[in-house]
C-alpha cells in the first residue's frame, strides 16, 4: 500500500469522525410517564408505558406513575421524579384517585379526595412548570370503571349508585371535563383515553380492566395506540433538530 493510499484513507476516517462522535454522544429522548396507579408498574400487565419503551427506538422512557396518588400528592413529588429529568416529552394521567369519595370510610366522606378547583389549578401547576421548560405536555383522560363485587362492598353507597352500570362514574365527568379545558387553555395536547374506552370495538369495558378501575394489558394497549403516535412525532422531531 502507498504512502498516498494510507493517506487517502485516513483522511476519509477522519472526515468521518465527528459524526460518529456525536451520533455517539446523541441525547435520547427523554419520556416520563406521569400518574397513578394506572400508570404505575404492575405484575403482570404490560403498562403503555412499557409498550412505548418498546416501540420508541431512541427514546428514554420514565415511569413516574405511583399508587394511590392524588394530583395533591404528586405534586409534592413532582419536582423530584419529573423536572428533574429535564425531559423532552410527558404524559399526565390523573383523577380516578383526585375524584373518589371514599364513603368506605367512618364516618363516610361527603366530597372528593381533592376538590375540582385543587384538581384545575395541580393539572396547571404541572403544564405551567413543564412548558416553561420547554417540555412538550399531554394531558390523558383516565378510564372509566365498572363495578365489581369488592367495589360494590367498598363504594357502593350514595353518592355512587350500585344499581347502576355506571353508577361508580358518578361524579367523574366533572374531572374529565377540567382536563379537556386545561387542555385547551394551556395549549397542551390531548389524549382522550376515557372516550378510547369506551368505544373499544368489540370489547366490552369489563374486558379491558383488571379489577373494574385498573386497566389490563389490552386496555393499555389503547392507551398506547394514542400515545405511540405523539411519542414517533417527538422522536421524528428530535432527529431533525
Amino acid at each position: 500500500m502507498s504512502i498516498f493510499h494510507s493517506l487517502s484513507t485516513m483522511n476519509t476516517w477522519f472526515r468521518a469522525l465527528p459524526f460518529v462522535v456525536l451520533t455517539l454522544h446523541a441525547e435520547p429522548l427523554k419520556v416520563v410517564c406521569f400518574g397513578d396507579s394506572t400508570t404505575a408498574p404492575r405484575q403482570g400487565v404490560v403498562t403503555y408505558c412499557e409498550a412505548l419503551q418498546k416501540a420508541g427506538d431512541g427514546a428514554a422512557i420514565y415511569n413516574r406513575g405511583f399508587p394511590a396518588d392524588t394530583t395533591a400528592r404528586a405534586r409534592a413529588r413532582f419536582q423530584r421524579d419529573v423536572l428533574t429529568l429535564r425531559p423532552d416529552l410527558v404524559f399526565i394521567q390523573f383523577g380516578i384517585n383526585d375524584s373518589a369519595i371514599d364513603v368506605w370510610k367512618v364516618p363516610p366522606a361527603e366530597q372528593p379526595r381533592v376538590s375540582l378547583e385543587d384538581f384545575r389549578q395541580n393539572l396547571r401547576y404541572f403544564v405551567d412548570s413543564l412548558q416553561s421548560t420547554g417540555a412538550r405536555v399531554v394531558l390523558m383522560t383516565f378510564n372509566p370503571m365498572h363495578w365489581t363485587p369488592k367495589l360494590k362492598e367498598l363504594y357502593g353507597k350514595p353518592p355512587y349508585r350500585p344499581e347502576s352500570a355506571g353508577g361508580f362514574d358518578v361524579g367523574r365527568p366533572e374531572y374529565l371535563a377540567v382536563i379537556q379545558q386545561v387542555a385547551a387553555e394551556k395549549q397542551a395536547e390531548l389524549l382522550d383515553v376515557n372516550a378510547a374506552f369506551t368505544a373499544a370495538p368489540g370489547h366490552k369495558l369489563q374486558d379491558l380492566l383488571l379489577d373494574g378501575i385498573h386497566p389490563n394489558t389490552l386496555g393499555h394497549s389503547i392507551t398506547t395506540s394514542l400515545a405511540l403516535p405523539v411519542l414517533e412525532s417527538a422522536l421524528k422531531r428530535k432527529g431533525t433538530q
